[in-house]
């Protein structure tokens, strides 16, 4: 009788549901409970198996990610990546159960638990291809404490930690289908053959990640520092005092991180707000400033036109040790909410004193053609001016971990609003700024100045595209079988 009481209760449709909705509250982004990834698509593939409403588990997906993605609205006016977001996330994993669901009945259990992380990762990739989302909503972004298991990245990308994410997903899944649902001798042999490819690629993963962390490389290192200012720049727009306060508070821990030994420095983006007729007046500010500390400076700043009241620009400098300004770069992906003139630039990769090196303004970074480019162009280190919110602190910034083990360079992420940090080659945590309680502002560490040759960063999203390849496989497949 228990166990009959127990299966009504996996058996309910808005049991399911409910647990679906918890799971996915406390999945990724803030509050991200890791473990937790390895079950959250189990309510969703179960409800299709048996049966229940597609369209009512459309709009149960359209509300459970919308609410759960709210969780980074701290500020309302941010409500609005949670519409997006959950809109483009509840369509395509609707697709994802639908499809799955489809060839698992028109095939086999075994394709059904196959197709599962094949849809997931086209899904992903389509999504960072087509839309301006990036890797937001990308499970793997659920593992970001694991280091061990981040490192399968530098060959898969990201996409091969979402993969057995969903791998896990489909097989537990499976098993629970199986002991409550039927005692096949076919399906338990499956379940078999699944679970134990799932400990093996798992044991390699992390025998994998183990020993490249702990590859010991005398390499040639260069001091840098990711600079922090406390002002809210945006309460500085009118007030010509704060914002001149503001730059030389900049300017000062720039010269300290130099005093420091550090030869790099990385503002945050939008750091100061500089008018554009003394605009000439600051880069040679700046420039004097690396000449006379030896440091290059990479400068984050708005320009404010007089005559556009509402439009201004969100630029870099970057400027050398020489005391030259060598790159000039605009922010290229916008937030709709930001109201800048947009000015089209193309990403490069710089080779200066100290080895090769480039830079990508907050959003633009979580671009995967924008982030594979540097990898492939042999950057060593990337400068990241951001600015965030705190509802999404520290998690963009951990973000850049993954960017830099899949591409082999050093991340400098300076950040406002959020924990600025700075990353090795392995997404090792060298030194970071914690925006709200650390009052001085500056983290110099060590980084090296040569990039490691990732499989990733040569073969791109090669794995994301097999996936899609398999899925569309599956498909075929599923639809002219005619049993």
């Amino acid at each position: 009788m228990f166990f009959n009481n127990q299966k009504r209760i996996i058996n309910s449709e808005n049991f399911l549901l409910l647990i679906g909705f918890l799971l996915l509250f406390f999945t990724n982004l803030r509050w991200n409970i890791s473990y937790l990834a390895y079950f959250v698509l189990i309510p969703y593939i179960r409800y299709l198996r048996l049966g229940f409403s597609k369209k009512k588990l459309f709009w149960i997906l359209l509300f459970s990610f919308i609410f759960s993605i709210s969780k980074i609205a701290s500020d309302f006016k941010y409500f609005y990546i949670a519409l997006t977001l959950g809109l483009h996330l509840s369509i395509a994993y609707f697709l994802i159960f639908v499809i799955s669901n489809y060839i698992k009945n028109k095939l086999n259990e075994s394709s059904g638990i196959i197709i599962i992380p094949a849809l997931l990762v086209s899904a992903e990739f389509i999504l960072a291809k087509v839309t301006t989302l990036g890797i937001w909503g990308m499970l793997s972004n659920t593992q970001l404490e694991n280091l061990t298991l981040l490192q399968i990245s530098s060959i898969t990308g990201a996409f091969g930690i979402s993969f057995m994410i969903g791998w896990v997903n489909a097989a537990v899944e499976s098993i629970i289908y199986y002991y409550a649902d039927t005692k096949n001798s076919n399906h338990h042999k499956t379940i078999k053959i699944h679970t134990a490819f799932i400990l093996i690629t798992f044991f390699m993963i992390f025998v994998f990640g183990t020993i490249r962390l702990n590859i010991n490389n005398n390499e040639k290192t260069i001091k840098s520092s990711v600079i922090v200012n406390k002002y809210n720049t945006f309460d500085f727009f009118i007030n010509e005092n704060n914002t001149a306060q503001n730059t030389n508070d900049l300017l000062e821990k720039t010269s300290k991180a130099a005093d420091m030994g550090a030869k790099i420095a990385v503002w945050p983006e939008g750091a100061a707000i500089i008018n554009l007729k003394k605009e000439n007046e600051f880069i040679e500010t700046l420039c004097n400033l690396a000449r006379e500390k030896n440091i290059h400076i990479v400068a984050a700043y708005i320009l404010l036109y007089p005559d556009k009241t509402i439009k201004y620009n969100n630029k870099l400098q970057w400027i050398t040790a020489e005391g030259k300004s060598h790159w000039v770069y605009h922010k290229q992906y916008l937030h709709l909410e930001e109201p800048v003139l947009f000015e089209k630039t193309d990403f490069k990769t710089h080779t200066f004193d100290f080895g090769m090196a480039s830079a990508a303004i907050s959003y633009d970074f979580d671009n995967i053609d924008i982030s594979h480019f540097f990898g492939k162009t042999n950057s060593a280190i990337i400068a990241s001016p951001s600015s965030d919110w705190a509802g999404i602190d520290p998690f963009h910034t951990k973000l850049a971990r993954l960017r830099s083990i899949e591409n082999g360079y050093s991340t400098l992420r300076a950040a406002r609003g959020s924990m600025s940090a700075i990353f090795d080659q392995y997404g090792r945590i060298k030194n970071f700024i914690n925006y709200y309680d650390d009052e001085i502002g500056i983290a110099v560490a060590e980084v090296s100045v040569n990039n490691i040759n990732t499989i990733y960063s040569q073969i791109g999203n090669f794995f994301a595209i097999l996936c899609i390849v398999i899925s569309s496989a599956y498909f075929i497949n599923a639809y002219r079988n005619k049993e």
